[in-house]
Order: C-alpha cells, then structure tokens, then sequence
C-alpha cells in the first residue's frame, strides 16, 4: 500500500451521519482511482457479519477486517465518523472526527497532495 495515499473511513450502522456519509465517500473514491479507499467497522464486525450490513448501506469501497491500528498505527477513534488520511510513505498526516462531504475530502485530498509534493522534491 506504500506509494499510495490511504483514506480510512470509520463508520457504524447506528450512526447517522455515518449513514449520510458513505454516498460521498463513494463518489470520492470514484472519482480518485488513484487513492485507496477503505470503510471500517467501528463494531468490528467480522466479515460474515459485515458484508450483508455493507450491502445494506450500499457501502461500495472495500471494507477492512484488520483493525487500521495494526496496518498503520491508527487507534479506535473516540466517534464516528471518523476519517483518517495516510500518505504514500504510510504516515497518517490528518484525522478528521466529523461527517464529510465529497467536496470536503477533494479539497483535503488535494491540499494534502500538493503540500506533500511541496515537501517530497524528489518524487
């Protein structure tokens, strides 16, 4: 996953803003094929469970099943939602603990890349 800019989406059936949330996210990573998208189970649910709710919720980016802390670091956010940005060196450099949209998460993705670039010449 290194070369890549990550954005992990914590999510949970009971939260409605999580719910409002997912069509943005789906439209962001649609329109970013270049980043990797991925949802997370605040619950933990495992993958049996999960994917009839993912379904449900029509939650079209992958879904991890190992826990973000064990891949990057990333601590179970306090909320949800909870949206966490790594960039292609593997370091988280935003978390963001409220719903977004997905004209919010361009904009971020954007400046992120571009302060990156800014501070990464030789890529």
């Amino acid at each position: 996953m290194n070369g890549n800019w990550v954005v992990i989406n914590y999510w949970a059936d009971w939260c409605a803003p999580c719910i409002k949330e997912i069509p943005e996210l789906n439209d962001f990573a649609q329109e970013n094929k270049d980043l990797l998208v991925y949802t997370f189970n605040f619950d933990q649910l495992e993958v049996d469970d999960l994917e009839p709710v993912a379904n449900k919720f029509k939650i079209e980016v992958p879904s991890l099943i190992s826990h973000p802390r064990d891949i990057w670091g990333i601590q179970t956010p306090p909320a949800v939602p909870a949206t966490f940005f790594i960039n292609p060196n593997g370091k988280l450099v935003l978390s963001l603990f409220r719903p977004q949209t997905k004209d919010d998460l361009n904009e971020i993705i954007s400046d992120l890349k571009e302060a990156f670039l800014k501070n990464s010449p030789e890529l």
